[in-house]
This record gives C-alpha cells, sequence and structure tokens, in this order.
C-alpha cells in the first residue's frame, strides 16, 4: 500500500474539532462517494466504512 502522508480522516476532523467548511464537507463526501462507486463496479463492498478507515493524502485545507 502507498504511505498516505495525511493520517485518517478522523484525525484530520479532530485536528480542526470537528469544524469544516461546507465546501470543504462537500468535496470529501464527494470524494469517498466516487471511490465507494468505483469498488461497487468491481462487485466490491467495503463492510467497515468510518471515517478512521479513509486515509488522506494530505491533511491540507481546500483552497478557494
Amino acid at each position: 500500500m502507498e504511505y498516505c502522508s495525511g493520517g485518517d480522516l478522523f484525525a484530520y476532523f479532530e485536528k480542526r474539532k470537528f469544524r469544516l467548511s461546507e465546501p470543504r464537507a462537500a468535496e470529501i463526501t464527494y470524494k469517498v462517494a466516487c471511490g465507494l462507486f468505483y469498488c461497487h463496479t468491481y462487485g466490491i463492498a467495503h463492510r467497515d466504512l468510518k471515517p478512521e478507515n479513509i486515509l488522506m493524502t494530505d491533511d491540507t485545507t481546500l483552497q478557494t
């Protein structure tokens, strides 16, 4: 597995005290949904989807 320097999604939320801007929350939701859709097209079900199991490539905020 390739190294993801951003840690997991739960740590990302904790670092920001569970406060995200609406555009950043929408971006994260969209990316998770796209990943799930990709897996589902190949007949793969995750079965343990939670923030601790979603890895982030980095921990930066949305650049607007």
